[in-house]
Parts: C-alpha cells; sequence; structure tokens
C-alpha cells in the first residue's frame, strides 16, 4: 500500500517544541542530551565519506526513511501506535475521537522529511566497521561535539536542528510518547490545535527510537527537521541501487564551519599503514594538522 500523500503543514513553532525537549531534559537525567565533560563523538564513514568530510569540508545528512536499517523509523511508528492503543482503551468518547484524529495527523504527516548523520559515543566498533568499512576501507572520524555547538544550538533559518541521545530502551522510549501526548503546556486549550504541536514533537523523536540490539553503539544522532517551506532543497546519491536524498550541513549554517576533528582512527585493511600516511597528509593540506591518525588493530578482513 502506498504511503499516503501528506497535506500542507503550518511553519513548526521552533520555540514551543524547544520548550517541551527541555522539560523532557529536566525531568531524568537519562534525556539528558548534553555530554559528559570531555566526552567524544565518533562518526563512521567509508574513505570517499572521509574525503568529503576533511577535503570537502561537508557532512551529508540522510534522509530518515532511507537509514541503512530499514525497520528503524517503522520503529517509531509502532511505538507511537501502541501508546495510543494504550490509551484509547477505557477512553471515554470525546478522547476516542481525539486519538483518532491524532492517529489520522500522524499518518498524514508520515512521508515528512527528517534528516540526520549519526555519531557513536565509542570508537573502534567491530560493528561499525562491519557496516561502514566498504571493501575494507573504512574511517572513524573523532570530533569534540562542543565544535558543533555554533551549528547545534542555535535554530538555523530552515529548521531544528539538534545532537540528540538515541533511545534503546523499549519503556523509555513509550514514556516519551506518554509525555508528548500528555504534556499539558501546548500553547493551546483547544484540543484539536494541540495535535499539531504533538505531531511536531512526535515526528522529532522518532528518528531517535532504536531497536534495543544496537545499544552497544551508545548513538547520538545529529537531527535536523527543516520547516515545511524550507529554501534547502534536497540532493542525492546512489546507495547499492537505492536513490537515497540528504542534505549538506554546509546549507544548514550560513557561517563557515570549521569541523572539530580530535582524531582519526583507519578501520582493518590490507592498507591500513598506507591509509594512515596518507590521511595525515591530506588532513595538513587541509589545515588539520597536528591531528592524530592511527590504525585499528581489530582483526577484521572486510
Amino acid at each position: 500500500m502506498d504511503d499516503p500523500v501528506p497535506t500542507p503543514r503550518r511553519t513548526i513553532d521552533i520555540q514551543v517544541l524547544t520548550q517541551f525537549l527541555n522539560s523532557l531534559q529536566s525531568y531524568s537525567t537519562d534525556l539528558v542530551q548534553r555530554l559528559e565533560a570531555g566526552q567524544n563523538l565518533f562518526h563512521y564513514t567509508s574513505l570517499e565519506g572521509a574525503i568529503g568530510i576533511i577535503g570537502g569540508g561537508d557532512l551529508w545528512l540522510t534522509n530518515s526513511r532511507f537509514s541503512n536499517d530499514d525497520e528503524e523509523l517503522n520503529l517509531g511508528y509502532r511505538v507511537v501506535e501502541e501508546i495510543l492503543d494504550e490509551m484509547d482503551k477505557g477512553a471515554d468518547p470525546s478522547r476516542h475521537a481525539w486519538l483518532r484524529q491524532l492517529r489520522e495527523k500522524i499518518s498524514e504527516t508520515r512521508v515528512d522529511h527528517v534528516y540526520f548523520c549519526c555519531f557513536c559515543e565509542t570508537d573502534n566498533l567491530l560493528s561499525q566497521w562491519r557496516g561502514y568499512a566498504e571493501n575494507g576501507g573504512g574511517v572513524s572520524i573523532e570530533f569534540d561535539p562542543a565544535g558543533f555547538g555554533a551549528i547545534a544550538g542555535d535554530d538555523s533559518a530552515h529548521g531544528l536542528m539538534r545532537l540528540w541521545r538515541v533511545f534503546y530502551n523499549g519503556e523509555q522510549q513509550r514514556e516519551i510518547v506518554r509525555k508528548c501526548v500528555n504534556y499539558p503546556y501546548w500553547p493551546t486549550p483547544n484540543e484539536t490545535d494541540r495535535i499539531s504541536y504533538i505531531v511536531d514533537a512526535l515526528q522529532f523523536f522518532m528518528p531517535t527510537f532504536k531497536n534495543s540490539d544496537f545499544s552497544a553503539e551508545n548513538e547520538r544522532r545529529l537531527i535536523f527537521t527543516p520547516f515545511p517551506a524550507a529554501a534547502v532543497k534536497p540532493s542525492f546519491r546512489n546507495r547499492r541501487s537505492l536513490l537515497v536524498p540528504y542534505v549538506k550541513l554546509s546549507q544548514l549554517t550560513s557561517q563557515t564551519f570549521k569541523f572539530p576533528i580530535k582524531g582519526i582512527l583507519i578501520g582493518p585493511s590490507p592498507y591500513s599503514a598506507l591509509n594512515v600516511e596518507s590521511t595525515r597528509v591530506m588532513l595538513e593540506t587541509h589545515d588539520y594538522a597536528g591531528v592524530q591518525v592511527r590504525a585499528s588493530t581489530t582483526p577484521y578482513r572486510g
């Protein structure tokens, strides 16, 4: 069955959505979006991806529906459906009608575009080498997350962009959805109008829900939710015979941005030693002199 065609939506109220996100941050330390002092993030990519980041000065944020994990975005919708079913049981007739409206609005916005770029809190993960080391040529780029503050702290002119935690615990995912639906401070007393704010929040959070089998990754995501009328248009790339839409980080900021790269780990490969040397040259060529480059000792052939 084809996905429904989305209806036009009002502009996302960034201030209201941010207030809700901050309310989640405050009620549980497990939902804090900030990293511990001195904690770094690692972005796993291919050699071609490393060339684009270091040489091209850009990161690509992929449309969430085209994630490497086919089940990923659908998980968020299933969690939402589960909670709405839970709320529907024993509800009074007016609540039934309101929940039905909420379901319909979620269905209408199912094809909205959300883009993200993935990072891990752990370096040298075998699971990541398997997923990203194309032909044994993977790279892990270590970033200082504080260096993203200029683009992920202040709001982009094109939408909402935040560096956010990925949630693996099923009950925690369900609690986020409950908090969203029952949040008492949406800025309207009208029950129907409240639905739009709830859907905006759910659209932001669903890309942060992931199966618990991947919990060892300790993933963070730079998530961009564009305004409905955002001027930024996606580019497209071919990935294993799939046409994948993405946006470039350089499109989302008006300022010159230098990546806060702290180190490079070359993935397992017959050419690891040579790739260490050529990566050092590439870093120096693009004004990243002094960045440490190492080779992984993980015995993985790819």
